[in-house]
Order: structure tokens, then sequence, then C-alpha cells
């Protein structure tokens, strides 16, 4: 018996692919919002809107961050609150992307990545050119910028989120992961940071080497408490790179450079150290002062709370470790640099002085964690 009733249709990958023609579900077009900023909008016909979203989310950005390097109180305000801005917009893309949006296929999905991907490079390199955020590591600029700090503390005097938040520190707890005895510690190779304790047969790596170890031959159960406390990374900072494209360093500014080409240093890093000598200069530390061609220098306003030792700085020492003492003379296109923690900074008096050439600019602000936020004088 013959019918005239349709066979229904296979299933193609089409469907599936989202074949030019097709239409995708409206969480489709949350991705694509996610990937693309307006890409969902554009796609669907409304591209004023795609670019106009993408504008808004980048621009606020972008204006967020640059504003940040400003000194100042009410600027960092205005730059916190445009960067808030830009979190509000970036929601607010991608509650509007959820629409139907019509398939692109393959090609078009390489695309919106690669465009993506393009931009984002593009803007990165083009706000680095003009500030930069770093991450203090080391504690040779202490107490004005504050580098890795490690305190033991017992699990039930754990600090609670909102604080750790705030201060930017993270909870650590390390427990044996077999019975042992404590046999050694020392540096961890992977990172000099870091100490590495041997227990048993079991290697811990220890968040700082400065954190006391056990007792050699100390027996520790599967699950014992070996160490707990909290450990904050370091400020981080902004650094504004446009400014010494227009001007010399002054002195008293900290500043950012690499160390290529600077002898005793490791090439590939970047120091921050506070400016104290200019090109041409002689510099000479007679505690707690520091000398510059004779005189005591009194400007900007830190080098005499340094000398007095207020705000926990310490004054200006000679280096128990340095390989050189006395006057230094500054060379032309060269800067002396000091760390504010003076008795514990590797710097100008150690290694000699910094090329104008290696200098990436000035830092203006902390940024993270919280409760140091613009604390840089």
């Amino acid at each position: 018996m013959s019918s005239n009733a349709s066979e229904p249709e296979p299933e193609t990958s089409e469907a599936s692919t989202g074949a030019p023609g097709m239409l995708y579900s409206k969480w489709i077009g949350v991705l694509l919002g996610f990937i693309l900023a307006g890409s969902a909008h554009f796609l669907s016909g409304n591209r004023r809107a795609g670019i106009v979203w993408y504008c808004a989310c980048i621009g606020t950005y972008v204006a967020g961050f640059t504003v940040m390097a400003i000194p100042g109180s009410v600027v960092y305000i205005i730059g916190s609150q445009l960067l808030l801005a830009a979190i509000v917009l970036n929601i607010g893309v991608l509650v509007s992307s959820c629409r139907p949006v019509p398939g692109i296929g393959w090609r078009g999905w390489v695309a919106v990545i690669g465009v993506s991907i393009i931009l984002r490079i593009a803007i990165q390199s083009t706000v680095q050119s003009a500030v930069q955020p770093f991450k203090v590591l080391s504690g040779a600029m202490e107490p004005t910028l504050m580098g890795i700090k490690v305190v033991t503390v017992p699990p039930d005097a754990k600090p609670g989120l909102m604080e750790r938040w705030y201060t930017g520190a993270s909870w650590k707890e390390i427990r044996a992961r077999a019975p042992g005895t404590f046999e050694s510690s020392g540096m961890n190779p992977a990172n000099p940071i870091e100490a590495l304790w041997r227990i048993g047969s079991e290697n811990y790596v220890i968040p700082h080497w400065s954190v006391a170890p056990p007792e050699i031959g100390r027996r520790f159960a599967e699950n014992d408490l070996i160490w707990s406390g909290t450990v904050t990374r370091g400020d981080h900072v902004i650094c504004n790179r446009m400014t010494y494209r227009f001007r010399d360093p002054a002195r008293g500014e900290i500043i950012v450079f690499h160390t290529d080409g600077i002898p005793g240093l490791p090439a590939g890093q970047m120091f921050v150290k506070r400016l104290v000598g200019l090109p041409g200069e002689r510099i000479e530390i007679r505690p707690p002062d520091v000398f510059v061609n004779g005189e005591p220098v009194k400007f900007p306003d830190f080098f005499t709370s340094m000398a007095e030792k207020r705000n926990g700085l310490p004054g200006y020492q000679q280096l128990s470790f340095a390989s050189r003492s006395g006057e230094f003379s500054i060379a032309m296109n060269r800067y002396f640099v000091i760390g504010d923690n003076s008795p514990n900074s590797s710097d100008s008096r150690d290694w000699g002085t910094v090329p104008r050439a290696n200098i990436i600019g000035c830092v203006t602000r902390i940024y993270w964690p919280i409760a140091r936020a613009n604390a840089l004088k």
C-alpha cells in the first residue's frame, strides 16, 4: 500500500554545529559576549550596539587603570569607580547578550576568537606602554612597599575570609601526608624564597625560608600539622611609564628598572628602589643621613623622615655585605638607588649605579591589597 506521507528528515550536523542559517540558543549569545564583548549584538544584526558595548567596556577599564596611576586620594577614588563601572558594564553586556544569535559555523567561531585575542593583545600592549602593574616580592623597600610576608598562625586563630581579603593574605595549612621524622630543611631550588622540609620520605614546600623549622628528629604522624599561617604576596603597585618620556627621573621617586647589563645582578629581572643620587653627583652614607656633594639630603620630605627614623624607617646605614663603601661618584646618564629598608637592601651601595636606559618608570600607587591601597608616599 503506497503512501504520500513524507518521511521525517534526518537530523543533520548543521543544526548542532550552528552552521549559517541556523539560530543558536540565547546561552550561546552569552558565551559569545564573554569571548568578545558586544559580539552577540553585532552578529544578531545590531552592529552599532555591539560596537558601543565593546568600546564602553574596554574604554572604562583603560581609563580606570590609567587614572589609578596618577597620585592623589581623589584620583584614586575616581579610578576605583571607573574600574567598578567596567565590571558592571561587563556584567551588563553578558545579560544583554542573552539572545538568539544566527549560526556562524566553525569559521565564524575562529574569527570571533581570533579578533578577541588580537584586540586583547593590542589593548594590553597600549595600556602597558603607559602604565604597568608590578608585584613587590622582596622586603628591600619596606615599610614603604611590603614584600612577601609569612606569619605563623595556629589553626584555631585562622583569620576570617573578609579579613584575609582586605589584607591580601591567603591561608596555608600543611599536614603530614605520611608518618616520619623531620630530617632537614633548606631553600627550595625551584623558588629560593620558599623552604623545603623533608619529613620521612616526603618533601614539603613551606611558603618562606624564614619560617623556623622543627627540631631534627621530631616525629610526625599522618595528618599531623606541620605548619599553618598566612601568606601575603606583597604589594601590587602601578608603574607610570609615561612620565620619564617627558622629563628625567627626580630624587626621591620610587623607580622600576630592569637589571640587564648591570654587573652583579641577574639579567631579565625588575627591581624597585628609591632614587637617591643623580648624574654627576657624589653620594656618601653617614648614618642615618645620606649626603649629596657634601650636604645632607633633606628634600623631598622622605629623606628627613628617613634620617629621623620616623614611620618605621630605619635611617640610612652602611651595608655589612656591600662590595664597596665610602663616597660614590655617579657617572653621567646613571642613577644611584637605595632601598628604604636600608640595612637589608642590595642596591647601588653594593652593585653600582643604574643606567638611564634601564629605568622603566616611577611607582605612583599601591592598588592591592585594599588595606594598603593608596598608602604610597
